[in-house]
Parts: C-alpha cells; sequence; structure tokens
C-alpha cells in the first residue's frame, strides 16, 4: 500500500502517553506495517535498525509491546490488518467493475427525461400524429412524498465508539465480548475516552501488573465496569513521574521542629 487514511483525533486519543521518540518509532512502524503489507519480522533492535531508530531500539520495544501482538507470523497489528484487507477488498471490486465495463450507472433523476409512449394508445381524434411524449413533469403531484411518510432516521451513534482504541491498548487480550458490553454500557464520549487511556497507560507500568507477567491484571470489563481509571497509582509510581524518587528519604539530615515540619 502507497496509501492511506491517517485520523489525527483517533490516533491521539490512543498515543497521547508516548514519548516523542516512541510516537516517532510507531509512526514509522506502522509505515512499514502498510509499505509490506504483512506482520513485521525481526527482532525490536532488528526492526530499530529497519525504521532508521538504532539509538532508539529501547522506545521501539516499548511500542511494539503495547501495540503490537507477536506470533509465529511475526509482530501484527489488528488495525492494520483490517485497513489492509478492505483496501484489497476495494481493488478486487473495482477489478471486476472494468471487465464489467466500469461501474453500473445510476438512475437517471433529468426531468426532462422522455417516457416511450405506448404506440397503441391514441388520442381523442384517433391520430398519434400529435401524441406528445409524456415526461416526468406530469407526474410531479405522484412524486410528492405524502403528509404521512415518515421521515429517515436519524443514524444512531455506535455504542462501541472508541473500543478498537482501548482493546488496543490495554495489555490483557481476554474476554473481548464482556469489555464490549462494559464499553456499550459506558458509552464515553471523546473526553472520558482520553482519560481512560492516559490512566490505562500509567496503571500498565505499575508493579501490578507488570509482575508475573501480568498475571494480575484484571479482565477489561471489570477494569471498566469499575471505574478503574479513577485509582490513584502508588506514590512511589507518581514520583516516577513527577521527577522525585519514591525510595528516597528527602528529609534525612534535616532537624525536626517537633510538629511535622523541618528547619533549614
Amino acid at each position: 500500500m502507497n496509501f492511506y487514511s491517517f485520523h489525527p483525533g483517533d490516533y491521539t486519543l490512543r498515543t497521547a502517553h508516548l514519548e516523542p521518540l516512541e510516537d516517532l518509532a510507531y509512526r514509522r512502524l506502522l509505515d512499514l506495517y502498510y509499505l509490506n503489507e504483512k506482520p513485521l519480522v525481526g527482532t525490536p533492535d532488528e526492526l530499530a535498525r529497519i525504521i532508521r531508530m538504532r539509538q532508539s531500539a529501547g522506545e521501539v520495544k516499548a511500542v511494539l509491546d503495547e501495540f503490537f501482538s507477536l506470533s509465529d507470523a511475526g509482530w501484527s497489528h489488528s488495525h492494520c490488518d483490517e485497513v489492509i484487507a478492505k483496501y484489497h477488498a476495494k481493488a478486487k471490486q473495482a477489478a471486476t467493475n472494468g471487465k464489467a465495463g466500469g461501474r453500473p450507472k445510476k438512475p437517471s433523476n433529468n426531468p426532462e427525461e422522455t417516457k416511450p409512449v405506448i404506440s397503441g394508445l391514441l388520442d381523442e381524434s384517433g391520430s398519434k400524429t400529435n401524441q406528445e411524449p409524456e415526461t416526468n413533469n406530469h407526474n410531479q403531484e405522484d412524486q410528492k412524498p405524502s403528509a404521512c411518510a415518515s421521515a429517515p432516521a436519524a443514524s444512531k451513534p455506535d455504542p462501541l465508539d472508541g473500543f478498537a482504541q482501548f482493546w488496543l491498548a490495554y495489555p490483557r487480550k481476554t474476554a473481548r465480548q464482556g469489555a464490549e458490553k462494559a464499553w456499550a454500557k459506558l458509552r464515553p464520549d471523546r473526553s472520558l475516552q482520553a482519560r481512560v487511556l492516559v490512566a490505562l497507560a500509567k496503571q500498565a507500568k505499575s508493579p501490578d501488573w507488570t509482575k508475573d507477567g501480568g498475571s494480575f491484571i484484571p479482565h477489561a470489563a471489570t477494569w471498566l465496569n469499575g471505574k478503574r481509571w479513577e485509582d490513584e497509582l502508588p506514590a512511589a509510581l507518581l514520583g516516577k513521574h513527577h521527577g522525585f524518587n519514591g525510595e528516597r528519604d528527602y528529609t534525612e539530615g534535616l532537624e525536626g521542629n517537633g510538629d511535622g515540619t523541618y528547619k533549614f
């Protein structure tokens, strides 16, 4: 594929937590995936070399672990596979239409288009020489919509809007059907979707989720139903994000005043 659609809003929702080098690595890996139209083959170090980011192999590995799934075929990406499949389906349909002489022609809406006159239909004089062709204008009254006709129903919002991005980011791919039901029940707007993805990215790095190979990560449905994106992260983890070391005693060497404060 030499072209694929890019939606900045959806991309930002699922990548807002990435550092600049991680974001660059993700974009280059996507380009490589679409260019080859198949899973990426190689170790993180090898793929980092292919996308010209040898000095950022750590960022490449982090992106692969978060957004891609490793199998015997290589690093696969479910959304990319869907886009590639649709691309080939459209190309096949276009080829079929070309063999049949192009796309089927749409019915003409020209009001001046005449209808064929039935040769056996005579006017009151019995002559057919002055018979006028009947046009669509003669049936305008018949074409007016009935007053009782109902207006076309407005399209309903998709209850799973944003779920694909959430499922792609969630580290435990178990019981997707239950997760979809929980998402449809929640129906988060774009603002809440962003909050959910940002919180998910932070919790995915917590010790509770990374220990024992992720065996303590809750099912996605449980996480959504419990509004776990509102959970407070451990102080030590928060400290890392704000430049503080959670294991360091910052009061060491200070003289206390006896009321919880210290002398400087």
